[in-house]
């Protein structure tokens, strides 16, 4: 007597498929989750080192996807941003100076110098010089080139704030009594010349920031509670894209 045994082979094969596309979902949503874990330890590594890091630099790593999940990348420059929070931290992470930036470019600053806030800058609330300050003196120095300056004058003059003089003292400049740097002239005060932005000499930073060893931590740290989340598909939804 002979019993024939066989397996269904087309419905098991059906089967392991439907398993292994299950497991690759678990997968993309499992490398998802880790990559915007990361993302959010490095905003939180920011915070912890950095005094009043802006909105821009704090939200400027992405997650990306990729062929077997996902990248972790710096959001590009462009747009109202001529600059990227990469490029703006990259001292921050590989130490030594920092580049000159496009205002101190414009007003012509030696490598070794860089421009600071003086005593009567007018700062926004991470610090920095307020941008419409950083206009108004960039005009009255005339690094617009003419038709800039010519415009923001005409602009300017349809306010109700009274017009505003600024003059620079250079760096190497044999000046006896100022430090160098751009000055406001106050009139209300005589004339007498206000410190807004000095120039020092050019530090170098040391690395502060680690990004990719910060990404690295948090997946080791959270890979094996983020599977089995995914696994009962108990993980957030997260939108991603460039």
């Amino acid at each position: 007597m002979q019993i024939g045994v066989q397996f269904d082979t087309a419905r098991l094969r059906q089967e392991f498929k439907r398993e292994a596309e299950r497991l690759a979902r678990v997968q993309r949503r499992a490398t998802y989750e880790l990559a915007f874990r990361g993302v959010e330890a490095v905003r939180a590594e920011m915070l912890r080192v950095f005094d009043r890091p802006t909105p821009w630099v704090l939200n400027g790593m992405q997650v990306v996807p990729a062929t077997n999940g996902a990248t972790v990348e710096w959001k590009p420059g462009g747009g109202n941003r001529s600059i990227s929070a990469e490029k703006i931290l990259r001292a921050q992470i590989e130490g030594g100076p920092r580049r000159l930036k496009r205002f101190e470019r414009l007003i012509g600053l030696p490598a070794n110098r860089i421009a600071v806030p003086g005593k009567w800058a007018e700062l926004d609330a991470y610090g920095n010089i307020k941008a419409g300050q950083l206009v108004k003196i960039i005009s009255e120095l005339r690094l617009f080139g003419e038709s800039g300056y010519i415009a923001n004058r005409r602009n300017r003059s349809r306010g109700t704030r009274r017009r505003e003089n600024y003059f620079i003292i250079r760096p190497g400049s044999d000046h006896a009594q100022l430090w160098p740097g751009i000055y406001r002239i106050a009139h209300e005060q005589g004339g007498a010349p206000l410190l807004v932005i000095a120039f020092v000499r050019a530090a170098n930073y040391r690395a502060r920031l680690a990004p990719a060893r910060v990404i690295q931590q948090t997946v080791e740290k959270d890979a094996r509670a983020v599977w089995e989340l995914a696994l009962r598909g108990q993980l957030p939804f997260r939108r991603i894209g460039r």
